[in-house]
């Protein structure tokens, strides 16, 4: 079976307010934690996921702090939102480091649908395809 990831902020959830969750360049948790519950989803990935997990593993590989992943569940089942698997971060690690070491211990990836640049460059570089959408790094 094919195994497709998703990334969660950017792709699944519309993180266009992103930058309310930052002070002075510095990443606020519990600001981000409080607005889980009211994120808007974009739809057209809400779709292409709940599409593909009909014949795929579908695997959801977030940057998300493990302290967010009840607010996070809670979340994908308000959007019903279906997946096989929810892969989220220990919380001490890089983005970059952190997601490119849990795809090298997941089988058969066919697809990955991610946001971040610096993150789809370093997948590709290491052979995966990615998919990457519009974005809130894009001027």
């Amino acid at each position: 079976m094919n195994v497709i990831v998703f990334d969660i902020d950017g792709v699944l959830a519309d993180n266009s307010n992103y930058n309310k969750w930052y002070k002075n360049g510095e990443f606020i948790p519990e600001k981000f934690g409080k607005d889980i519950p009211k994120l808007k989803v974009n739809m057209w990935a809400k779709e292409l996921v709940n599409l593909l997990y009909m014949t795929n593993y579908v695997i959801l590989l977030t940057a998300r702090r493990k302290s967010f992943r009840e607010k996070t569940e809670a979340w994908l089942s308000k959007y019903d939102i279906h997946y096989d698997m929810l892969i989220t971060n220990d919380e001490t690690k890089d983005q970059v480091e952190y997601k490119l070491e849990k795809l090298t211990k997941i089988p058969s990836v066919s697809l990955i649908v991610e946001d971040n640049p610096e993150l789809v460059k370093a997948m590709r570089k290491e052979g995966y395809v990615v998919l990457q959408p519009n974005n809130m790094y894009e001027d």
